[in-house]
């Protein structure tokens, strides 16, 4: 039986809201599974070019969406973000949650024919540990016997993974570690074939070649990314003949809904206004989910004054959440009160206020600390949506009424923005999270930790990093439950980032889309394998 981590056990995702009379987890509910239809092109919109279709080098969104399609790991997220059989079709897990045997497929293969083997698997898991820049999943692989000194290259062999047969890979630990089995789950640890990687050092030369239900055709940045059907997928070809992700570089929602429109996307994200329009097309179904994602800005606290965390929590308490996402997205989100989302455990009680009085009172103070007279502060980011922009400026006449000078700064090319708010030309960002694992150290450990690649504030406490190691070696659910609670509650005093609302996964969907079911991580962990069209001689475009 698969072992599944403690917090597995407590995690509810929340079933999606439909916006529709008749809807339900699946787009529409009339449709019978033995009514599919193969055939037809896809197409979905992508609002950035991805970094990388290299699951170790993917970032954000725009390219784990596409990663996702192509690639499988050991194990999958189901509907209720459980731990499920992928890659390895089953595995045993001894009484103290030490050693692990995964038990591989023997139908699964490359998209070059290549069979999937255990050397692939481990080969994935320790150019995971040797990357340079540590990867999200790190720190689980770090609990892995002798995987200190391999990633730190005193020593070629890594005693804790051991290669039995092609079928058979055993993962051995220092130490019971409760998110193990649920992080590989993570789509930097989706498989990738040792036989291509380990004669072009470790890069794919070409094309990205892996096992999931869709294979790499091209991608012509700023246009579009095309995958076709593999038809030697173990859990059986996919239904669409091809999927054309259409790039809109900048978020240009307004060009998004336009194409919905026009008939040239099968779906598109949901925002403000647009929902309203939405509700009153024919031929259109809404989806709605709750997500575990959290928009905010990042303070780069490496700063003069950003580093100041009565100047942080200035800026916070001057923002009318509840307001903002009133205003400008039609009160679809959830304004956030802490950092960690609704539904996650070890959520902390504890709330972000808006109190423009006392946001006042201590910018006053951090100003006469630093001898300024003045704050003016610089926002990037990679959006230039009116949704974007509407936000911006709500939140720089909140700033204005406590005396502090916000200037945008937008930065619409994604290699280019990452490149500008990793130096430290960068004040503040805005920046979006989504969970890639259903735990809370998803949240703590990627945004806060002095060590990790997504510390995007660039924040360093000696105090945080140890509070953050030690949940994770908790295993009994309540004892690492309240761990959080008082890590969320030390961040909240600090404030390395200023949260401002959890997003939900809202879409909409053509009326012919048929086979798709969404959960709480929403489209980053979702596949096109049993989507169908019940018309696909029209989608051919």
């Amino acid at each position: 039986m698969p072992f599944l981590h403690a917090f597995s056990l407590f995690f509810c995702p929340v079933l999606f809201l439909c916006l529709v009379p008749g809807c339900s987890d699946s787009v529409p509910q009339e449709a019978k599974k033995d009514a599919a239809v193969a055939g037809g092109v896809y197409h979905s919109p992508l609002t950035q070019n991805p970094g990388s279709l290299d699951p170790i080098e993917a970032t954000g969104f725009y390219g784990v969406h596409v990663v996702n399609q192509l690639f499988d790991g050991l194990v999958m997220y189901d509907q209720d973000l459980m731990a499920a059989p992928a890659l390895a079709e089953s595995w045993d897990v001894d009484r103290d949650g030490r050693r692990y045997i995964f038990h591989l497929r023997t139908d699964a293969v490359f998209h070059d024919g290549h069979p999937v083997t255990a050397k692939d698997a481990a080969y994935t898991l320790k150019r995971l540990l040797r990357r340079k820049e540590p990867s999200y999943i790190q720190p689980s692989l770090l609990h892995i016997t002798g995987a200190k000194a391999f990633r730190e290259g005193k020593s070629k062999e890594l005693p804790g993974l051991k290669i039995v047969d092609d079928r058979t890979l055993v993962v051995s630990l220092n130490k019971p570690h409760a998110s193990f089995l649920t992080s590989l789950g993570i789509y930097q640890a989706k498989v990738v074939p040792a036989h291509i990687l380990e004669k072009n050092n470790g890069v794919f030369p070409g094309a990205p070649v892996g096992t999931g239900p869709f294979a790499f055709v091209s991608w012509e940045k700023d246009k579009r990314i095309t995958l076709r059907r593999f038809e030697k997928y173990y859990g059986g070809p996919a239904l669409l003949d091809k999927i054309a992700f259409h790039i809109y570089p900048g978020s240009d929602m307004d060009a998004v809904f336009a194409d919905f429109k026009a008939g040239r996307l099968d779906e598109t994200p949901v925002y403000g206004d647009v929902k309203q329009e939405l509700k009153t097309m024919k031929g259109v179904n809404l989806v709605r989910r709750p997500a575990l994602a959290l928009l905010f800005y990042a303070f780069n606290c490496s700063r003069p004054l950003l580093d100041d965390p009565d100047f942080r929590n200035a800026l916070s308490l001057a923002v009318d959440r509840k307001a903002l996402v009133d205003t400008v997205y039609d009160g679809m989100f959830d304004p956030a009160y802490a950092i960690l989302p609704p539904g996650m455990p070890g959520r902390t009680d504890k709330r972000l206020e808006y109190d423009p009085e006392k946001a006042k009172r201590l910018l006053e103070k951090s100003l006469k600390r630093a001898n300024l007279n003045k704050a003016e502060v610089e926002l990037a980011s990679v959006s230039k949506s009116r949704f974007a922009q509407a936000e911006f400026a709500f939140v720089k006449k909140a700033w204005e009424r406590i005396g502090v000078s916000l200037e945008i700064k937008y930065v619409t090319d994604w290699d280019a923005f990452i490149d500008y708010v990793d130096s430290d030309k960068a004040q503040l960002h805005r920046r979006l999270w989504r969970a890639d694992i259903p735990d809370p150290n998803n949240f703590f450990y990627p945004l806060f930790d002095s060590a990790a690649q997504s510390n995007y504030s660039f924040y360093d406490n000696p105090k945080i990093n140890r509070d953050i190691a030690g949940a994770e070696e908790i295993n009994a659910p309540t004892t690492r439950a309240e761990a959080y609670q008082r890590l969320g509650g030390e961040l909240l005093a600090q404030l390395p980032i200023m949260p401002l609302f959890y997003l939900s996964v809202d879409r909409a969907y053509k009326d012919y889309v048929r086979g798709v079911k969404l959960n709480s991580l929403g489209l980053s962990y979702f596949s096109y394998h049993k989507v169908w069209l019940d018309t696909p001689a029209r989608h051919g475009r």
